[in-house]
């Protein structure tokens, strides 16, 4: 009896312990699976809202860069057409064809351009510009509009022509003394959606524009609205206050409580704002369907465990070990890793979600890339196009000027001269030159400004024939030289010397600009450097603009170096590597392909 019911003992603490194990192994299978469903949800979340606010800065930033391109474009168009003679002594049908061959071309962010003669009489490229004159809100502050020269920023208003627009007016003067304005409607629409790069279509948040009055030029809903009633646009869940504020970035609640993350840039120079809204609910909504759901399986587990406690023990470990490994080379930053798992349980879905989670931020991080690549491709095209109405304005001085003198067959040269440099100048494509072509074309360009300067310098050049059929940008030479005219020979008040040379190095070519004008001091040549480098802000066209479109094109294999001294003239070295058409293939692809970017 007693030997019974010891037997009846062993097996009831055989019993008991058996279902310890099973409790323990039931416990740390459901804890494995809470605590990896809890840290992939941080990890994702954490990560997801890291990368989009990154992303969202810099794309504000890109934003701010090109809308400040494009309003730097037209500052440009008032100051190259506003003194055009058909402007000033045209006919009402000769200016109004005028403007609709012309509009595409110089102002792609417009949708009208108006010229107002007089009080009322409007000419421009829509059929029903006399409807201006029904705004009275346009003509009070076209009244204000008084200085010859100088551009006037008007509305956000509605506008009867052009609808809700900013318009951008400037005072001119025909050939009887009469005032004439200027004025030109912005396409907001197609402004703002010009600002908003491709790739934000896999990104959460809204942009708004806002002038240097906190006041909404542009929006989209949710954050705005347009009403039909006042002609405008107005916030509707954000505070106008969060606006007055000096920030780049910051973090606030909108009206329904949510957390928005808002990131902001204004350095354009008539003081708007872009900022983008970010709602980091709606952010990681995706992430909080994607927790409902892990709860449920893990309920799920909970019923199934107590059959399989057991297996999933040994099942599980290797998948989770292969799943903290991979975690932990993204948490490094390798992003080329993936998770090789065929399971169809909780398991399976956690590694799958991670593996697509990953994709995305390649996604991310390659959209970005890609964003560049255009801003780069657009900052290009813009710089090159500086160089043009700063070239035809001195070279038309200089035909003015001899024609002034009676020289009509110099006169004859001159023009047969600009007209080689229009041929040149007027072709539109990015790709890079010859240095045989810069140079047929600077030599034109040198001899308009020997006319202009009679005596003043003469020009001497010892060039490698090797480097002939070298590539470089359009335009190169052009700035370098201008300057060593005008700021250094023209001054030095007897003739001096111009000199150009180039030689071939093997892997790498020189180019040198060197005058015996009146140089520069040590301190003016520092500063020139700084502004090259970027640590001073600068306006001009020359060696800065010069500087950056190499720098776009040859990026670290380029190099310049300058030496000058006062009263002994400048010297500018530049080193290029030798490339070919193929090596631009890439810069080339996204000028071409982003058309849009280009027209704004």
């Amino acid at each position: 009896m007693d030997m019974v019911r010891m037997l009846g003992v062993r097996s009831s603490l055989r019993f008991k312990l058996s279902t310890k194990m099973f409790v323990i192994t039931f416990a740390l299978v459901e804890a494995i699976i809470l605590l990896l469903g809890f840290s992939y949800y941080r990890y994702s979340s954490n990560t997801l809202q890291a990368a989009q606010t990154e992303y969202a800065e810099q794309m504000v930033q890109k934003s701010d860069k090109y809308l400040q391109l494009n309003l730097a474009n037209i500052r440009s168009f008032f100051l190259s057409v506003a003194n055009d003679n058909r402007l000033r002594t045209g006919t009402e049908s000769e200016m109004r064809r005028w403007l609709n061959e012309n509009l595409i071309y110089f102002m792609p962010s417009a949708s009208n351009i108006h010229v107002i003669v007089g009080d009322h009489t409007v000419i421009g490229t829509t059929p029903n510009g006399w409807k201006l004159t029904e705004s009275h809100f346009l003509m009070q502050k076209l009244n204000a509009v008084l200085n010859r020269g100088e551009l006037y920023w008007i509305g956000p208003y509605f506008s009867p022509v052009s609808g809700y627009t900013v318009s951008v007016a400037m005072r001119i003067e025909d050939s009887s003394g009469s005032a004439r304005l200027l004025l030109v409607d912005l396409d907001l629409p197609g402004l703002y959606e010009a600002l908003i790069p491709e790739s934000t279509s896999r990104m959460q948040g809204s942009l708004l524009l806002l002038d240097a009055g906190n006041n909404l030029v542009y929006a989209k809903p949710p954050y705005a609205e347009y009403s039909v009633f006042t002609k405008s646009f107005s916030l509707t869940s954000l505070p106008a206050s969060s606006f007055n504020a000096s920030w780049t970035r910051t973090e606030l609640k909108d009206a329904a409580q949510h957390n928005l993350f808002l990131t902001r840039s204004r350095t354009n120079f008539v003081g708007w704002q872009v900022v983008w809204v970010l709602d980091q609910q709606t952010l990681l909504e995706p992430l909080q369907k994607l927790l409902e759901y892990t709860v449920w399986m893990a309920i799920l587990s909970l019923v199934l465990s107590f059959g399989i406690a057991g297996l999933i023990s040994v099942l599980v470990s290797r998948p989770i070990r292969s799943i903290a490994s991979t975690m932990n080379e993204v948490s490094k930053g390798n992003l080329n890793v993936s998770i090789h798992m065929t399971r169809a349980d909780e398991l399976g879905l956690l590694a799958g979600h991670f593996n697509r989670m990953v994709g995305r931020l390649k996604g991310l991080i390659e959209d970005l890339r890609h964003t560049e690549e255009q801003r780069k491709a657009a900052d290009f095209k813009a710089l090159q196009a500086q160089i043009k109405p700063h070239f035809l304005y001195n070279t038309l001085n200089t035909i003015s000027m001899v024609t002034r003198q009676g020289k009509h067959e110099q006169a004859d040269e001159l023009i047969s001269a600009l007209t080689d440099q229009l041929q040149y100048s007027l072709d539109a494509s990015p790709a890079p030159v010859t240095f045989r072509e810069e140079l047929r074309s600077m030599e034109s360009y040198i001899t308009l400004m020997s006319a202009r300067y009679k005596g003043a310098f003469v020009y001497e050049s010892d060039i490698d024939p090797a480097v002939l059929e070298r590539l470089l940008p359009k335009f190169t030479l052009q700035p370098l030289i201008e300057n060593a005219i005008f700021h250094g020979l023209v001054p030095l008040g007897r003739p001096g010397t111009l000199f150009i040379g180039a030689s071939d190095h093997g892997a790498s070519w020189e180019l040198m600009i060197e005058d015996d004008g009146v140089g520069m001091s040590e301190s003016k040549l520092q500063q020139l450097r700084d502004k090259i480098d970027g640590k001073e802000r600068s306006d001009r066209i020359g060696m800065v603009n010069v500087h950056r479109r190499l720098q776009l094109m040859f990026g670290e294999r380029y190099a310049v170096h300058m030496e000058s001294t006062a009263t002994a003239g400048t010297r500018i070295i530049i080193s290029l590597p030798i490339v070919n058409n193929a090596s631009y293939l890439t810069l080339l692809e996204v000028a071409s392909n982003e058309k849009g970017i280009a027209r704004g």
